[in-house]
This record gives C-alpha cells, structure tokens and sequence, in this order.
C-alpha cells in the first residue's frame, strides 16, 4: 500500500472516529474493565518444606471512603452497588498453643490492608487488595515490614452451613451470616525477615463500616500456616 493510500485510509478512520459518538472518546473510569488492583499473590515453593500453625486474635478498625452507588443487575431487578476504598489497620496478638507453633510471630505484630471493595446495599461484598504485617510504630504505621501480599475478604458469605455429624441438621452459620467477614491472605517473607510464605484464613464478626461514620471495630481472628524450607 502507498503513501497516498496510508493516508487516506488515516483519513477515513479519522472522519469515523468523529461521526461516530464517543467513538474518539477514551473512556471514563466508570466503563472500563477493572478487574482488581494489580496485587500478586506468592505461591507456595516448589522444593521439600516444613509448616508451622500461627494464629492471632486482632483488634482495630476498618475505614471507607464514600463512593457514588451505581446499578447492578439481580436477577429480575436491579440494586444499587459501590466500589469502595478501603482500609484496614489491626493489631494482633499470638493466640498460644496449640494454635501458635511459629516463635516468629510470637511477638505483637499489626496488619495494614489497603483495597477496593465491591459492595452491593443489602451487604454482599468482596474486598481485594494488599497487605504488610509487621512491627508496629508509634504512627500507627509500621517500623519493619515481615511480610506482604494479597488479602481478599467477603461479606456476609459463609462457609458453614452445611450440615455435619458434629451440628446435625443445623448449620453453624448461614450462607448469608450477618454479620460476617471471612477470607484469606497469602503472603512472603520480605528481606527484612526471613524466607517463607504465610497463608491463613481471617474471619470476623465485625459489621461494615456505615457510609456515615465511614470507619468501625474490626476484631479478626486470622489463622493458618507458615511455610519454610
């Protein structure tokens, strides 16, 4: 093809772009595709490793910036729904044995979390982001980062309520429980501590922050395992 030809076809998307409305546009934030914030999440090493129980017992608060709801679908209607930022900052304690083998988590540590939160109005929600977990500072920040990664939390969505030869017919909890957070983290031990990857589980009974007051108390329990070489 000739230059003529190049710059004529040029031209032609050129006169498109403009007749078509919005076509020239780059879209807003709102109409892109955002699937999650670009976290990466360390996998498991792959060689001969060892695992150590660790659990903690957390206490602090989660905060929200208000958001604009939009509409989503549900089923035959529709409910308004948020992205929301999020931040978490819990101190934690080591629960003890039996649950808390692992020495090096032995001492107070905090965890800072900070994401988006999908939220529709009635309280189903998913939050994804990251995380450091550390010493704390007098800042109410961190002096040394032990360990960072991904965190992903759902709201009233329970894993419990199937029945069980312990429960019987009656679950524990419902597959809506209110109030009720539950999810995981995963993440690696930095320079500043050691190698190894933590995965565990956290679970809370702390309702979401009202879009009013924009923070509550967040009591987690976080337990799971620690893996080294």
């Amino acid at each position: 093809m000739n230059r003529v030809r190049l710059v004529a076809l040029a031209g032609l998307i050129g006169m498109i772009a403009l007749a078509v409305p919005g076509a020239a546009k780059i879209p807003s934030e709102a109409t892109r595709i955002v699937v999650a914030p670009d976290v990466h999440c360390p996998p498991v090493t792959l060689v001969d490793s060892c695992l150590s129980r660790v659990s903690f017992f957390g206490q602090g608060i989660r905060s929200i910036k208000g958001a604009k709801p939009y509409q989503c679908p549900r089923g035959n209607t529709k409910i308004a729904t948020q992205r929301i930022q999020t931040g978490i900052i819990v101190d934690l304690r080591a629960s003890g044995p039996p649950c808390a083998e692992e020495l090096l988590f032995s001492h107070p540590m905090r965890l800072i979390a900070t994401g988006i939160t999908i939220r529709r109005m009635d309280g189903l929600a998913d939050f994804y982001g990251s995380f450091q977990l550390g010493t704390a500072d007098a800042r109410g920040g961190l002096s040394r980062v032990l360990v960072s990664g991904c965190i992903e939390l759902m709201e009233q969505v329970g894993s419990h309520h199937g029945t069980s030869a312990i429960n019987g017919p009656r679950p524990c909890e419902a597959c809506d429980q209110k109030p009720h957070t539950e999810g995981w983290l995963m993440g690696r031990g930095t320079s500043a501590f050691r190698p190894g990857t933590l995965r565990a589980i956290l679970v809370a009974s702390s309702p979401f922050p009202d879009p009013k007051t924009l923070k509550a108390p967040f009591t987690p329990t976080v337990d799971g395992v620690w893996i080294q070489r």
